[in-house]
Parts: C-alpha cells; structure tokens; sequence
C-alpha cells in the first residue's frame, strides 16, 4: 500500500514550521523594530531612562499620546510623580513649538494661494474682455457667466479650491479661444493672432 506525501504529518521540526506557543505579545515602535515591552511601559521607561528623550522625530499626534501615558502612569504609579514634571513640560513645549510652525505654515501657504488667485482672476478679467470682442463673431461659442465661488470654514481649503476653479476656466477659454481662431482664420494664421 501506497501512502502519498499529502497524506503524511507535517513535521514540527522543521525551521519553516516552528511553533509560536510561548512568544511574548509584541508590538511595533516608531522605528520598526519589534519589542515585547507593552507600549505604555515602553514609552514611560524610555521617559525614565532619558528624560530629553528624541521628541523632535515625533509629530503632534504623537506627542500627545505620549503625554497622555505619561501623564497616567504619573497619576496612578506609586512612586515620586515629581520626576514626571520634567518629561511633561518638555513634551507640552514641543508640541507648543510644533503648532506654532504648522500656524506659520498655514498662513504662509494662504498668503501664496491667496496671490496666485489674484492673479488668476486678473487672467479671467482680461479674459472676460477678450469673449466680449469675440462674441460678435457666429464662430465664437460663449461660456455660463454665472461663477459660484467656493466657500469652506477652513480658508485655505477655500482658496486652494478657487484657485484650481479659475485656473479651469482660463484654460477653458484658452481652448475656445484656440478652436474660435482656427474656425475663423483658418489654423495656419490662428497661432499669429493675437487680440
């Protein structure tokens, strides 16, 4: 009798089929290596063993996560809560630091969208002249003059949006503009002339 290699027991000593019964439960740190230190202990003994821990590669969200742990384990541990002032006030300085350069930022990127639609919009003025002129001519096909701007709470989301809205309209008139000049003057004269 034949017995197939399907039908045989897998061998349990096989390096590909070893057996995970007694790992400690891990988890992954911000650096990619795995540690079997739960993350609360992990976090407040590295506030422990450094107390100017590396808290400029973290983000705000982080941050905050890490001030909230530590801010419980200063609460509910039996030892000197002093010692956690420090970790705290460092924590809640760089965060300071961190929303105060995104504010920075923010402002400088609405300042920058905010004159490009400036721009943009003194396109579409010119533009607007130009499509007066032009719809004299049967050739010319004009656009809906009714624009809604867009309006957010969020005021750079505002601007980014109405930026991209004028930018669409200019190059849907520039496209117009094109196919009305070579309908009309034919398309070896269209890209000579200029209004």
């Amino acid at each position: 009798m034949k017995i197939s290699r399907h039908s045989q027991p897998m061998n349990t000593r096989l390096h590909f089929a070893k057996q995970h019964l007694r790992c400690a439960p891990t988890s992954r740190c911000a650096y990619g290596k795995r540690s079997s230190i739960p993350m609360k202990k992990r976090s407040v003994q590295m506030h422990q063993k450094n107390k100017d821990a590396n808290f400029y590669d973290l983000n705000v969200s982080e941050l905050k996560v890490i001030l909230r742990e530590v801010r419980l384990y200063q609460m509910f541990n039996d030892d000197y809560s002093k010692k956690y002032d420090s970790v705290v006030n460092t924590i809640r300085e760089r965060i300071s630091v961190l929303n105060e350069i995104e504010m920075n930022k923010y402002i400088n990127d609405y300042a920058y969208y905010l004159n490009e639609l400036k721009m943009s919009l003194e396109n579409e003025k010119k533009n607007f002249e130009k499509e007066r002129f032009y719809s004299k001519f049967s050739t010319w096909e004009s656009s809906n003059p009714v624009v809604d701007m867009f309006t957010c709470d969020d005021k750079l989301v505002e601007v980014q949006v109405q930026l991209h809205e004028s930018i669409e309209r200019c190059r849907d008139f520039e496209n117009r503009e094109r196919i009305f000049k070579e309908k009309t003057f034919g398309k070896r004269l269209a890209s000579r002339i200029d209004f």
